[in-house]
């Protein structure tokens, strides 16, 4: 065993000395390199926008003229992959790097420490006491250098554990989901398309104009949704539940998503109305995903490659007619509005799931009873909101966390028209109540101080189809076909029409023109003007309930056994 003497020993001392003030050098070089480096990657994460690139920036700029470029969606994937992997390592280093340096910091206070030691004259026997030895100047230089590193490392650990920018989004940019049709009546669900609209002389029996048909495997009202190359709609019946991706190009089916078994999910409803039918709602898309609930209750997602993603069953909604709400998207979420029951029951609610993982982000009580309305997101002056209609309330939510904005008491009876939004107004209307044009921007209920102002002729109010308006009239269409025309300054009737058919599609405007469809299949296109005005018939050739898409100038109507395009080549 080693005689701890010896290590004190005159020469040990000296070899000792050396050792560690070498030590101690490294040391310091090293923590001095480790600082400035965490400072250079701190700068980066702290004041550079990850997803700030040029090549980025100029991939979105080529896809807003082609949207339906794939080789391009694929770059901009790639690009953003890699973007976002760059991020996240560069936030590892910075926390791997702080440990690194407290670890060098502390080697160099060890070494600086046995310099002293090594330094310390060993006491002689003598009748006084020594003088006080002199203290090293290593070591004031230690000490010194330890508390800047110490106090670098300080500033470091809080910048880092401050709240970090946040991370660029991951959901579609405004202008993406404009030059698309992602949910039920477009982006915002006020039916209002492209201002280039699409081709007005087509004719489905006999072929003209009409780019393909494709047959739909299952019946369904849901309206098609569009994304680049790719349409998607649903179909069902009471034992099978679909969807489909159909190629924009040319009408080939790419893939069909059949919904299987879902932990949990409640027995089905035993019957449904077959004006609603089993796939009545329309699902959204935000172009890496498409999303669609049934009236059975189960909500499923599906990679736009037709891969399954999730799958949950809300529960079997209590509904007179079959659950018909349409989806709608917000940023990462999907929305559910799950009216059902009575206004006392408490079963309606507000759901948002993120529309990748399918986690449940919010559930929110809603004291409304069923429903078949669909919500819209709008974007306001006093931020974005998400409005439902549902008897006897329109109620606004931010769309972000559910939290409930302001609310109108304006409707009676049952509930099929969806609201619009135009000219800083929201319309809402029921043929039992009137038309309301609110203004969204108070708290709390409003009905006595924001309704701007309402209509309320009976025989002109709407039912199922949802009104649609800019920002200079709007329109309202019954189930019976009067198609009527009200300028958006003050309510005022400018003009009516009597189609003399039944309709169930909700009007829509797109390319200057207002397109009605009947459901007999004919579709009216009218000039946006203060009289009537009728521009183009055409002929679908079979029954229609539902509404068109735009994307690419092309336009996407589902008809009851066909989805056809029409429009550019």
């Amino acid at each position: 065993m080693t005689d701890p003497r010896t290590l004190w020993h005159p020469g040990a001392a000296r070899l000792w000395l050396r050792a560690a003030t070498l030590s101690a050098m490294i040391a310091a070089a090293m923590a001095a390199l480790v600082a400035v480096l965490l400072a250079v990657n701190h700068a980066y994460l702290r004041l550079a926008d990850p997803l700030d690139s040029p090549q980025m920036t100029q991939i979105k700029t080529q896809l807003a003229v082609a949207p339906k470029d794939v080789s391009l969606r694929r770059q901009l994937s790639d690009l953003d992959s890699r973007l976002r992997q760059d991020y996240f390592t560069r936030r590892d280093m910075q926390t791997r790097g702080l440990w690194v340096l407290a670890a060098t910091v502390a080697l160099f206070v060890a070494s600086t420490r046995l310099v002293v030691l090594c330094r310390r004259r060993l006491p002689h026997p003598a009748a006084h006491a020594p003088p006080p030895a002199p203290r090293s100047s290593l070591g004031r230089w230690a000490l010194a250098g330890c508390t800047l590193m110490l106090a670098g490392a300080a500033v470091l650990a809080g910048w880092t554990t401050a709240p970090p920018a946040p991370p660029a989004p991951t959901w579609p940019a405004p202008a993406e989901l404009a030059a698309n049709w992602p949910a039920f009546r477009g982006f915002d669900g006020s039916g209002i398309g492209p201002a280039a609209g699409s081709s007005t002389s087509f004719d489905a029996r006999s072929g003209k104009g009409v780019l393909w048909k494709t047959p739909l495997p299952l019946p369904g009202h849901s309206s098609p949704v569009a994304w680049g190359d790719r349409v998607f709609l649903t179909g069902g019946t009471a034992d099978k539940r679909e969807v489909y991706c159909i190629a924009a190009d040319d009408g080939r089916m790419l893939w069909v998503g059949t919904v299987g078994e879902i932990p949990g999910r409640e027995p089905p409803p035993t019957e449904i109305l077959e004006d609603t039918g089993w796939a009545a709602p329309t699902p959204v898309t935000d172009g890496k995903f498409v999303v669609a609930v049934f009236p059975n209750g189960d909500l499923v997602c599906y990679s736009v490659e037709g891969k399954p993603a999730w799958a949950v069953n809300l529960g079997t909604p209590r509904n007179g007619y079959g659950h018909a709400s349409s989806l709608a998207m917000y940023r990462n979420l999907v929305l559910v509005q799950y009216d059902q029951g009575g206004e006392s029951d408490g079963r309606s609610s507000l759901l948002a799931f993120d529309i990748a993982t399918g986690r449940q982000a919010y559930r929110r009580p809603r004291g409304v009873g069923q429903s078949w309305t669909s919500p819209i997101v709008i974007a306001t002056n006093a931020g974005d909101q998400l409005i439902t209609c549902s008897n006897p309330w329109v109620i606004a939510y931010q769309p972000a966390t559910g939290t409930e904005l302001w609310r109108v008491k304006c409707l009676e009876g049952d509930g099929g028209p969806s609201a619009a939004f135009a000219g800083g107004l929201v319309l809402a209307a029921n043929e039992s109540s009137m038309l309301a044009a609110i203004r969204p921007d108070g708290q709390g209920d409003v009905t006595a101080s924001r309704i701007t102002w309402k209509y309320d002729e009976a025989h002109h109010l709407p039912n199922i189809c949802s009104p649609v308006a800019d920002a200079k009239r709007a329109y309202l269409l019954t189930t019976e076909g009067m198609l009527t025309c009200l300028s958006m300054a003050d309510g005022r009737k400018l003009w009516e029409h009597n189609l003399g058919e039944k309709c169930i599609a909700s009007p829509t405007l797109a390319g200057g023109l207002l397109y009605v469809i009947t459901e007999k299949g004919v579709v009216h296109m009218l000039a946006q003007a203060d009289e009537y005005r009728p521009v183009e018939k055409a002929d679908l050739g079979e029954p229609c309930q539902t509404c068109p898409a735009f994307v690419g100038g092309r336009m996407f109507i589902r008809t009851q056994k066909h989805l056809l395009a029409v429009g550019k080549n």
